[in-house]
């Protein structure tokens, strides 16, 4: 068997400096608000990601009143990164490489002139937005030169404008929010995350393209909780991405409580459900979705999950989270161990040296079994024989975890796991390393 050598090269000229934090849950101000987290100067972060702006800038005054002086330094950068005028003009520009002994070298040079920032009302109203004009090589299709198991972070539109050997497209996101730092409601166009992994999650991974969302979000002392609705796209299946098959009626719910005891442990129990071909209000209401699914025959694709976080000592975060999508606990009862067993988990260490140009050290494991995230109807004869039945449920991801064909689970697919470690060095200010 021929082996192959890829090598991916990647090179950015000023990557995330334009970032929006409370549109996109990538921003690196993430990375550092779970740092503070871990080293216990701030109390447990909101779960779902992004933060409205009222909830990044208590972060930030927490820090600068219960931090030290390298935190409050970063405190205050990122104090008047988003809140010092209500817009800013940004430029990103990048080049990206892939090398290939098979199939050839492919080069994708982009660059984005960006208008983004936050606007505040009365006190309790916030308005994120960002929009770009995104530019590459138009020899190229959007994702061709990407890392591995990653998505472009970008959220373009697919009705490019092409001037010569280049292409455009919008790259946009918003969304507004009412409420308080701690109780609020958001309506938004953007890409969210959810879990105590910054970089990914057994579910919601803040990768996946932008959808449309609704997020309600409560956080006290001992609790919280969090619902959301979103807006998919579902896809053909084998892989196609032509861009007028994406079609609409898929969506997803999900909620989580969580329960905060004290300030080194947090458990939480999660549920996501994805449905199609209908927009179920009753998702809306705050009970166990296995409930809602005994009204419709547990036809929709329901996920079910807990997270454990453990700070024993301050500069270190134990992690666990674990999503269960199917179990055969008849078989497995009966010690049949090639049932069903469709899970994914992840379990890691954050670290937080008290050296001062280390940023943090991590280190996970994330499993995922095989069909994990996947689903077939078992309604489906009502479509007519089995065959043209199951054509029919294959041909669109309506009921998988997946929008626009982009993972809503790990990074990694199903029958794989993955070792990762990661470091983050701070040579200089302004200057990170990963």
């Amino acid at each position: 068997m021929k082996k192959r050598f890829v090598i991916l090269l990647m090179a950015f000229l000023s990557a995330v400096v334009f970032a929006q934090a409370s549109l996109d849950p990538n921003d690196r101000f993430y990375q550092d608000a779970k740092n503070w987290e871990t080293k216990k100067i701030i109390s447990w972060l909101p779960q779902v990601r992004p933060y409205p702006a009222k909830t990044i800038r208590k972060i930030l005054e927490t820090v600068k009143e219960k931090g030290d002086e390298e935190d409050i330094e970063l405190a205050d950068y990122y104090m008047n990164k988003f809140f010092a005028k209500s817009w800013n003009l940004g430029f990103t520009v990048g080049d990206s490489l892939r090398a290939s002994t098979s199939d050839g070298a492919k080069n994708m040079i982009y660059a984005e002139p960006s208008f983004f920032g936050n606007l505040e009302f009365l006190n309790i109203v916030s308005l994120g937005y960002k929009i770009g004009v995104f530019v590459q090589n138009a020899s190229l299709l959007e994702d061709e030169v990407c890392p591995m198991f990653k998505f472009r972070l970008t959220d373009t539109h697919d009705d490019e404008a092409v001037f010569g050997p280049l292409k455009a497209n919008i790259d946009m996101a918003s969304n507004v929010t009412i409420g308080n730092d701690s109780l609020y409601g958001n309506l938004g166009l953007n890409r969210i995350a959810f879990g105590p992994f910054i970089d990914d999650s057994v579910l919601l991974n803040g990768k996946q393209f932008h959808s449309g969302n609704f997020l309600f979000n409560y956080d006290s002392e001992k609790w919280s909780y969090s619902q959301t609705v979103s807006v998919l796209s579902r896809s053909p299946y084998n892989g196609e991405t032509i861009n007028s098959y994406f079609k609409p009626e898929k969506y997803l719910a999900f909620h989580s409580v969580r329960l905060t005891p004290c300030d080194w442990f947090a458990f939480s129990y999660f549920e996501a459900s994805i449905y199609s071909n209908r927009f179920d209000p009753s998702y809306f209401i705050p009970v166990p979705y296995m409930v809602l699914q005994c009204m419709y025959g547990a036809a929709d694709n329901l996920l079910s999950g807990v997270s454990f976080q453990f700070r024993p000592v301050e500069r270190l975060d134990l992690s666990l989270s674990t999503v269960i999508d199917d179990i055969d606990l008849n078989g497995l009862a009966k010690g049949d161990f090639g049932t069903r067993l469709k899970l994914a988990l992840m379990a890691g260490v954050n670290y937080v040296p008290s050296v001062s140009f280390v940023e943090n050290l991590s280190f996970d494991y994330t499993l995922v079994t095989p069909y994990t995230y996947s689903h077939s109807d078992p309604s489906y004869n009502k479509f007519g024989d089995p065959e043209t039945a199951r054509s029919f449920v294959d041909h669109y991801n309506k009921d998988n975890f997946t929008t626009r064909l982009q993972s809503l689970g790990t990074a990694i697919p199903p029958n794989s796991d993955r070792l990762q470690f990661a470091a983050s060095f701070k040579p200089v200010d302004r200057l990170k390393l990963d």
